[in-house]
């Protein structure tokens, strides 16, 4: 009964949250663009509008503070373990303050002419969060129990936030593909190379479950 409150007061919470942003959005992007050392609307771009009316550095900005949003709520709505919850947190958190760090690559500076594609940061971002979220979850989760070698959650956590880095490099990665990363192809790669390592925190999970179990 207690965890069908909790999710409800959870499904609730997030559908009004949803619509405050959604009614605010104006609001949020006049604010974005005034505190942003950085281009944030596009040429003819509208407040409140798409993500094409938002420059990439706009969009860096914005999933900067949803990052740091999601992260915070993440400790309000989770009541598994806060080594759960931590776990979680950075997940959220990690992508968006290394894209910040990274901004003047994700830049439409960097959009190619050919493909009108640069470095986005929203496809970016969800690679990133989906890379490292699961090991971050499961490598936190493993300090919780007393049965599990230390070495071994600490070994899940800093390969989850290696395979977090990867989006976040895609520059790196267009240098050893002999076409760019910039375009479909290069993105559809990206993706594959998220998916591999979505697979292989898959194999440590199960690892992990021996331990468990």
């Amino acid at each position: 009964m207690a965890q069908f409150s909790t999710l409800l007061w959870i499904s609730f919470f997030s559908v009004l949250l949803f619509f405050v942003l959604y009614f605010s959005r104006v609001s949020i992007d006049k604010f974005l663009e005034k505190i942003s050392p950085f281009p944030y609307l596009r040429e003819n771009g509208h407040y409140g509008g798409t993500i094409e009316d938002i420059t990439y550095e706009g969009m860096v900005i914005k999933f900067f503070f949803i990052s740091i949003l999601c992260s915070i709520l993440v400790f309000f709505f989770s009541d598994i373990n806060i080594f759960t919850n931590i776990g979680l947190s950075i997940s959220f958190l990690l992508p968006g303050c290394m894209l910040l760090l990274r901004i003047h690559t994700f830049s439409d500076d960097n959009i190619l002419s050919e493909t009108g594609m640069g470095y986005n940061p929203t496809h970016c971002w969800i690679l990133s969060f989906l890379a490292g979220a699961f090991c971050l979850v499961i490598g936190f989760s493993g300090l919780n129990f007393s049965n599990i070698p230390l070495y071994i959650p600490i070994i899940t956590i800093a390969f989850a936030l290696l395979c977090s880095m990867i989006p976040i490099f895609p520059d790196y990665i267009n240098k050893l593909l002999s076409y760019d990363i910039r375009s479909e192809k290069g993105y559809l790669t990206l993706r594959i190379i998220t998916a591999v390592a979505i697979f292989i925190q898959g194999i440590v999970f199960a690892f992990f479950s021996f331990f468990v179990l």
